[in-house]
């Protein structure tokens, strides 16, 4: 009088933890590979506003008199250093600063190294850039 085995319709209880201890493994996983990639695209934003700022200095110093080319860093009315955001206004991330050398590489021209750097949570980073600007010739000669 024992029970026979019959067809099963269905899974069994193991069969279902298994499948879901599977389908959170893939779940967390997948969770950290896009919170890897939003931290990865929030760090290529950061660089790239960078970069933006240290063009806009370079362009401003290239188009700046030759003698009145020197070195500074961004800062408010009182000379203290301010932090700026990617339009270069007051209250952002960003700190920019940069170093001029006289005659370097060469006399009559001026090596321009323009640094942005910021700071996040995870770590400080930072950007440099340089150019090379030249005395004026004097074409009346």
């Amino acid at each position: 009088m024992g029970r026979t085995m019959g067809k099963q319709n269905g899974f069994t209880l193991i069969e279902i933890l298994i499948a879901l201890l599977i389908f959170t493994i893939a779940g967390i996983a997948a969770g950290y590979a896009i919170g890897q990639s939003i931290s990865g695209s929030s760090y290529i934003q950061k660089r790239l506003a960078a970069l933006n700022l240290i063009q806009q200095k370079l362009d401003e110093l290239r188009n700046t008199p030759y003698e009145e080319v020197i070195s500074g860093l961004d800062e408010d009315e009182l000379g203290q250093p301010i932090l700026i955001d990617e339009n270069a206004l007051p209250g952002g991330i960003f700190k920019r600063e940069w170093i001029v050398q006289e005659d370097q590489p060469v006399i009559g021209s001026k090596t321009i190294m323009v640094r942005v750097s910021w700071e996040t949570s995870a770590r400080a980073d930072s950007v440099w850039a340089y150019t090379i600007v030249s005395r004026p010739f004097d074409v009346s000669s």
